[in-house]
């Protein structure tokens, strides 16, 4: 599991539909309505990883 900050997960999620040349108002719909609520109750709602990574700087 990778653990981050929200505002980090919704970045990494534009940008990933942002790759699929897809126009902002359909980038928009697919985050906002769908991936970053599902990463958010997945961060929530999840048992405790055996493994988490971390950026040790």
């Amino acid at each position: 599991m990778i653990n981050t900050k929200q505002k980090i997960l919704e970045k990494r999620l534009i940008e990933r539909w942002e790759n699929f040349n897809l126009p902002k108002e359909e980038i928009d719909e697919k985050v906002y309505e769908n991936d970053l609520p599902n990463g958010v109750n997945v961060l929530k709602n999840s048992i405790l990883a055996d493994y988490i990574l971390t950026k040790l700087i």
